[in-house]
């Protein structure tokens, strides 16, 4: 299904703070531009991401990540995993990329992108 891992998401409450900590501390550069809601770094083959959570602890999640796969067509893709019985989400179009967000067995959230 999925080409490779494209990014890594990590829900953060300080996104600067994360940022300044993957910068100095493990070397990682700035892909685009910060903001204090999403910073991404370059980390080799695939990108860290840091998202500003909603607030104290994960939200209705279980955990502070996410694995970002890439898929060209998104639909297909989706299309694909529900026949096997995974449940996914809508998909959403933003900022010229489409994504859309699955669970596996446990919980722990993916996404598919064609970013």
């Amino acid at each position: 299904m999925a080409e490779k891992i494209s990014r890594v998401i990590l829900f953060v409450n300080d996104v600067s703070n994360c940022a300044e900590f993957y910068k100095k501390v493990l070397k990682l550069k700035v892909i685009g531009k910060e903001d204090p809601g999403w910073t991404e770094l370059n980390a080799g083959s695939c990108s860290l991401a840091l998202h500003k959570t909603g607030g104290k602890g994960r939200g209705k999640f279980h955990n502070n990540f996410k694995i970002v796969f890439y898929k060209k067509d998104v639909k297909k893709a989706k299309i694909s995993l529900e026949k096997k019985g995974v449940k996914m989400g809508k998909i959403f179009i933003f900022d010229g990329m489409s994504f859309c967000d699955g669970s596996d067995p446990e919980g722990n959230r993916f996404q598919i992108s064609d970013r």
